[in-house]
């Protein structure tokens, strides 16, 4: 039978040794401010590192991607983000021919980028526009807008060949 060893006062990892519990396992403080109980060979061979609260920790950082999640409800930024990207290329998007298929491209290179270009939509009432329409989404061209600043800033309305006489006609 092995020598028994006294831990109390070691730290491994987050833990720190505070008493012997029931032999062979001791009383740990962890640096969250939890006391767990741990065997004294994975306290020497330093398999446990903390009460549970490093692995919970990682896991949560491994599966966060853009950190503009809360609650499975995405940031306004992210959804912005997403949607003039998707416009600009991706073809199967229903607004691409008006936005990537005629030239329009998306030169963010990150969600990180377009929030400190952009910084925090202000309200809800406002949404993305760019400054010259035929111009890229990309630094200094986006802004956010109101509705009404949208209205005033868009491409001239083009009529189709044969409307203007329909109207006429039933005007005279």
């Amino acid at each position: 039978m092995p020598k028994f060893m006294d831990l109390t006062g070691w730290r491994v990892g987050r833990l720190t040794v505070i008493r012997l519990a029931e032999h062979p396992r001791w009383e740990c403080l962890c640096d969250c401010g939890r006391t767990t109980l741990v065997w004294g060979s994975s306290l020497r061979t330093a398999g446990t590192q903390s009460c549970g609260c490093l692995r919970n920790e990682r896991i949560s950082q491994a599966s966060r991607t853009h950190g503009e999640s809360l609650n499975r409800k995405v940031s306004p930024e992210f959804n912005t983000y997403y949607h003039a990207k998707g416009r600009c290329e991706n073809p199967k998007n229903h607004k691409y021919p008006i936005y990537g298929g005629r030239g329009i491209q998306f030169k963010f290179t990150s969600l990180q980028q377009f929030i400190e270009v952009l910084g925090r939509r202000p309200g809800p009432e406002y949404s993305i526009d760019r400054i010259n329409n035929n111009g890229h989404y990309e630094p200094g061209n986006v802004r956010w807008a109101t509705r009404s600043q949208q209205m005033r800033n868009r491409r001239p309305y083009k009529l189709k060949p044969g409307r203007i006489t329909r109207r006429l006609t039933k005007l005279v």
